[in-house]
C-alpha cells in the first residue's frame, strides 16, 4: 500500500488552493465522507476475507488439471518468466505518482487535496474490490500447474490470488484516473489523446508482463484492468463541478443510482 502512504502524505502537504483559480472539482464531506468511508470499509473487509482464505494444499494441487481450463486461458500455465514478473512489480510501484503528476502544473496545485483525496479513494476501492474477488473466488495462479515451479512456492496464500489481476487492476486505475484529471484540467488540450492512450496502454503492458511471468491468466487481466479503468475514470467524474459534470451518484435503499446528464 505504498501508493496510499504517498498519497496521504501528499494531501497533507497540498492541503491549499491557488488563489483566484477557478476549481474543477469539488469535495464535499457530507458525501466525501461517505465515499471514503465507504472506501475504506471495503478494502477492511477484503484484507479480512483475505486474512480467512485457506492455504492451498499438496493434495489440492494433486487434484488439479490443466485440461479442465477454458482454451483462452489454458496457455498461461506454461509460462514462467521471472524478468517479467519484476518488471510488473516496477510498473506498479512506479505507477503510484500517476494520480500526483497534475501537481507538475499551477492548474493541478491549484486543486489543492482534492486530488490526493480522490486518489485515496481510487486506491482504496479498486484495491478492494480486486482483494475481495481475489478471497471470494479462490482461484489458483497459472503457475501452480507448472512442473517447474517449486512446491514451496505454491504452498502459500499468494497461490489463490488469480482472480483478478491486482497489479493490472492498480496500474489502470492510477493511469486513467491522470489521465481523467488531465483532461479535465485541460479540456482544450491537444495532448489528450497521447495521455489516453498511454494510459490505455500501460496497464495493458502490466497484465502482459503478469500473463507471462505464470501469475494471471488473460481473463484475470481483463478483469483487473476493466474494474481498475472503471473505478479510475469514475472517482473524477463524480467529483467535477456540477456545471462540469454530466455523472452524478445517490445513495438509494436499493443500491447506487448513477445517472447522466446530456
Amino acid at each position: 500500500m505504498r501508493c496510499l502512504l504517498f498519497g496521504l502524505l501528499l494531501l497533507c502537504l497540498c492541503g491549499t488552493q491557488v488563489s483566484g483559480q477557478d476549481s474543477v472539482y469539488t469535495w464535499d464531506w457530507s458525501q466525501d465522507g461517505n465515499y471514503l468511508g465507504g472506501s475504506i470499509l471495503v478494502w477492511s473487509g477484503s484484507q479480512y476475507l483475505k486474512s480467512r482464505l485457506d492455504r492451498i494444499t499438496v493434495e489440492d494441487i494433486g487434484l488439479l488439471d490443466a485440461q479442465s481450463i477454458w482454451s483462452f486461458d489454458r496457455g498461461a500455465t506454461n509460462n514462467l518468466n521471472l524478468n517479467s514478473r519484476s518488471y510488473s512489480d516496477y510498473l506498479l510501484i512506479g505507477s503510484a505518482v500517476l494520480p500526483f503528476t497534475a501537481y507538475l502544473s499551477k492548474e493541478g496545485r491549484g486543486e489543492g487535496w482534492k486530488i490526493t483525496g480522490m486518489a485515496v479513494e481510487t486506491l482504496l476501492l479498486t484495491d478492494g474490490v480486486i482483494n475481495i474477488l481475489k478471497a471470494t473466488s479462490k482461484r489458483v495462479r497459472p503457475y501452480i500447474y507448472n512442473p517447474e515451479v517449486p512446491i514451496e512456492e505454491k504452498l502459500t496464500n499468494e497461490a489463490r490470488y488469480s482472480f483478478a489481476s491486482g497489479h493490472t487492476a492498480i496500474v489502470a486505475t492510477t493511469s486513467f484516473f491522470a489521465a481523467k484529471v488531465y483532461a479535465d484540467i485541460f479540456p482544450d488540450s491537444q495532448w489528450k489523446p497521447v495521455v489516453w492512450i498511454t494510459a490505455a496502454s500501460l496497464p495493458a503492458l502490466a497484465g502482459y508482463f503478469r500473463y507471462q511471468a505464470g501469475n494471471h491468466f488473460p481473463t484475470d487481466v481483463i478483469a483487473g484492468y476493466a474494474i481498475g479503468a472503471t473505478i479510475g475514470y469514475l472517482i473524477p467524474s463524480l467529483h467535477l463541478k456540477k456545471d462540469k459534470s454530466s455523472l452524478s451518484a445517490s445513495i438509494m435503499p436499493n443500491g447506487v443510482y448513477l445517472s447522466l446528464r446530456f
